[in-house]
């Protein structure tokens, strides 16, 4: 009876985390997106500190999710299961790409952002933007978290396999990256004052 209910709270647990962790993506998303977009130099701020923000609530929901995760593996015996060790390392690389590359990449771009707040965002950080290898991070964390959903899924029993569906779905978040690059703005040009004729 006993044991029954701790299953139970665990795979709560196990779901809530999964849940709070793709919420913390879209938000991350949505910030990322209006961060792109911002034209002046208070919205890329804001837009930089709420993607930074999140951060604390993907450790939450990671650490919740790998848990309770392991909790049920040890529980069920599961350790034989090449999904579960599949799920374990691409969870640990996902929460590593985070605060190694993605925040890095941000922070290279806001070091360029200096200036009061309402000055607009110039054509050489729009282009800063714009290069960044962020959206091919940030894709491949999507690609990563739904191999790991559709690892939990479909539960394939051999490594080769596991592998096979985790590095399909990263390529294929890698490969959205290319739909989220904006070509970078040119820079405006001066006109000059007509000259008075003599």
């Amino acid at each position: 009876m006993f044991q029954n209910g701790c299953n139970t709270l665990a795979l709560f647990v196990h779901i809530c985390g999964i849940l709070l962790l793709f919420a913390a993506i879209g938000i991350s998303s949505m910030a990322l997106g209006r961060w792109r977009k911002s034209e002046t130099l208070a919205e890329l701020r804001l837009w930089a500190g709420t993607a930074k923000g999140v951060e604390k609530l993907h450790k939450i929901s990671t650490a919740a999710f790998v848990l309770s995760g392991l909790y049920l593996a040890f529980v069920g015996n599961l350790w034989s299961k090449g999904w579960l060790i599949v799920s374990i390392v691409a969870t640990v690389i996902q929460v590593a790409m985070g605060p190694l590359l993605l925040g890095p990449s941000v922070g290279a771009v806001m070091k360029e952002a200096g200036g009061p707040p309402e000055a607009p965002v110039s054509p050489k950080v729009r282009t800063l933007i714009a290069q960044s290898r962020l959206w091919t991070i940030h894709s491949l964390m999507h690609g990563v978290g739904l191999g790991i959903l559709f690892l939990m899924v479909a539960k394939p029993v051999d490594m080769v396999t596991s592998v096979a569906i985790w590095l399909g779905f990263g390529a294929l978040g890698a490969a959205g990256s290319l739909f989220k690059r904006q070509a970078a703005p040119a820079a405006p040009v001066e006109q000059k004052a007509a000259e008075p004729v003599a």
